[in-house]
């Protein structure tokens, strides 16, 4: 969602690499629909110890992990079925061990495109 916000305040990136992303701005403005892909983020909180986000959603199915650090390992994740439970009320990860696993190697297809370095350099300059 970087592309669409920078386009809205005017902002040049510097170096959009391999930055992976949509123009949602369709979207925002009523012109567009999604598309179908994996929604893949992570958030991090330096105010509060426990509140860092991973997450990955695909279709009616999200993973989550919340707390400092990346998460390690598959027991590290919450598993949610945004269909049946859109308030993210019940995990589920032990009830369906093959979705987690599923999602899970997802996430880490994600991650892996991360380029931190593109971030970092942006934001200090």
């Amino acid at each position: 969602m970087v592309l669409p916000w920078t386009q809205l305040t005017d902002y040049t990136l510097k170096d959009a690499g391999s930055l992976d992303g949509l123009d949602l701005s369709g979207l925002i403005f009523g012109s567009g629909s999604l598309p179908d892909r994996e929604l893949y983020w992570t958030w991090y909180n330096p105010f509060y110890a426990y509140d860092d986000r991973w997450a990955l959603r695909h279709e009616d199915w999200k993973i989550v992990f919340y707390g400092r650090g990346e998460p390690t390992g598959l027991n590290a994740w919450q598993l949610f079925n945004l269909k049946d439970d859109p308030k993210e009320h019940f995990n589920v990860a032990r009830q369906f061990p093959e979705k987690l696993s599923e999602m899970h190697a997802r996430y880490l297809r994600q991650r892996e495109k991360d380029s931190k370095s593109f971030f970092q350099k942006d934001l200090n300059k």
